[in-house]
């Protein structure tokens, strides 16, 4: 993931704060929002953000993502960021703690409403930069198209060498040309 000078960011359901530290650059002059709906990781991250003294560059909004059309003005952003939760509400293993259930299971959000935000709030050439399943990228494309999303950037990520990928980072340009790069993996064995 890549920034440029003077950029409006901002990272949907951030948990703990770490992607906006991360990409965090003092000489790119960017002005980072980060959301997360979770009282106590918004919290987490407001702290992590006190820590590293970035609290007038890294904005921490505890408040859900849908109602962010009605804080920001439409084509606001320049880069979204999400790891958005990616199983379906009813599916898959059902953890107790809470934290993780918001954060896996499309319970209060699911892809096609986040995208739907995403389309409105970012700028006509902004990058969309997600991290999802690599079993539902066919759907996740099909609904990125949907909402003139034109992924340009797909990594896959492997938890071991020679297993099926288990995620895939993917770049996408908002109103972007049809041309797609597959990136080298990243094995994290």
């Amino acid at each position: 993931m890549y920034t440029k000078r003077n950029e409006r960011i901002i990272d949907l359901g951030t948990g703990c704060g770490i992607i906006p530290l991360m990409i965090y650059d003092s000489a790119k002059n960017n002005n980072i929002y980060a959301v997360e709906i979770q009282e106590k990781l918004a919290d987490i991250a407001k702290r992590s953000v006190i820590l590293n003294n970035l609290e007038k560059e890294i904005n921490i909004l505890h408040d859900d993502m849908q109602n962010l059309l009605n804080r920001f003005p439409a084509e606001f952003f320049d880069v979204i960021t999400s790891n958005p939760p990616y199983i379906p509400a009813g599916k898959g293993k059902v953890s107790s703690k809470e934290e993780q259930l918001f954060a896996r299971h499309e319970i209060n959000i699911n892809i096609d409403n986040m995208t739907a935000i995403c389309s409105r709030l970012l700028k006509k050439r902004g990058r969309l930069f997600l991290i999802h399943r690599a079993d539902s990228l066919i759907q996740v494309i099909m609904v990125l198209r949907k909402y003139l999303f034109e992924p340009k950037v797909l990594k896959f990520i492997y938890t071991k060498k020679n297993q099926n990928a288990k995620r895939v980072l993917i770049e996408a340009r908002k109103e972007g040309g049809t041309e797609l790069k597959v990136a080298p993996p990243l094995i994290l064995d």
